[in-house]
């Protein structure tokens, strides 16, 4: 079905996955990966951006939709119907596998100046890393925020001040596991976290409260630390249409279409080719990188 819908190279992920080679063994591209082989920058990257990584494997899992959209994933697999809200939008079902379309998306291929590199100061702060990459792009607002929690004897909670996205990082060591309980029937379980990992918490209305405890019942050290950082998109802010209008302006047309600068995340990882390229226009001349996500 994707490949009908598809002319150019995308990728397909899943909200909860059963290996870190479900693409693989299925046989469908995905932005997640087990390989005793794998290139080590993919693991810098991803664990810059607050996602799940280790030595011998890289998962999606933790993605925003920012990045998301800088991986080129084009639709997401889901178990139920529960995901669908304005960045996903359920476009098909076999069985107990539903298909959804992600609709914020860029193109495959970036380009990038000379010399841009992804600061290491964000190390462990992956939404304040994104921060950033949004400031380098010349948008002017902040697309993650802190806002207030609370904390109930281990647990973490809080209330979703106005409808919208919301994401979690943890900022202490030693909590491998986290459950988010949005509402009795409604559980979602994460694993493979460390300090910095990344949590989608989904999209919660005005006033829904959501509890996050520790998952793993072994752990000797139950209390947790999760600080919540809502979406600024659902209040004004980063649109992806942004991007491609800030680099049409800050390129003076030499860079083409949305999310051209960041090529550079690819630029020391396996998931892009980098091609050096020029271009000249009729009163100034360009230099720089095109990526192109493999």
């Amino acid at each position: 079905m994707t490949r009908e819908r598809e002319e150019s190279l995308y990728r397909l992920e899943k909200f909860n996955r059963r290996t870190n080679n479900d693409g693989t063994l299925t046989g469908y591209p995905t932005a997640s990966l087990f390989s005793s082989t794998m290139n080590s920058y993919v693991m810098d990257l991803y664990q810059l951006l607050g996602m799940r990584c280790s030595k011998v494997f890289y998962s999606f899992d933790g993605a925003t939709a920012f990045v998301s959209a800088l991986l080129n994933v084009n639709y997401m697999f889901g178990e139920s119907d529960k995901y669908e809200n304005g960045l996903y939008s359920l476009i098909g079902q076999s069985g107990d596998i539903y298909l959804y379309q992600c609709n914020s998306v860029l193109p495959f291929g970036y380009v990038a100046p000379i010399g841009y590199e992804l600061p290491d100061e964000y190390l462990n702060h992956g939404l304040h890393l994104q921060n950033q990459m949004i400031r380098d792009l010349g948008i002017r607002e902040v697309l993650f925020q802190r806002m207030k929690k609370k904390e109930s004897g281990d647990d973490v909670v809080f209330t979703a001040e106005r409808a919208g996205y919301y994401y979690g990082i943890v900022n202490t060591w030693g909590t491998g596991k986290i459950d988010c309980f949005r509402a009795e029937d409604d559980v979602e379980h994460y694993k493979d976290l460390r300090l910095g990992s990344v949590l989608y918490l989904g999209y919660l209305e005005e006033n829904r409260t959501v509890t996050l405890k520790n998952g793993d019942e072994n752990d000797t050290t139950p209390k947790i630390s999760v600080d919540i950082y809502p979406d600024k998109r659902q209040r004004g802010g980063y649109h992806p249409e942004d991007i491609g209008q800030c680099l049409s302006d800050g390129y003076g047309g030499a860079v083409p279409g949305p999310g051209a600068a960041f090529g550079a995340a690819y630029g020391k990882c396996g998931v892009a080719e980098r091609l050096y390229c020029r271009r000249y226009d009729l009163d100034r001349a360009w230099e720089g990188y095109f990526f192109r996500t493999l």
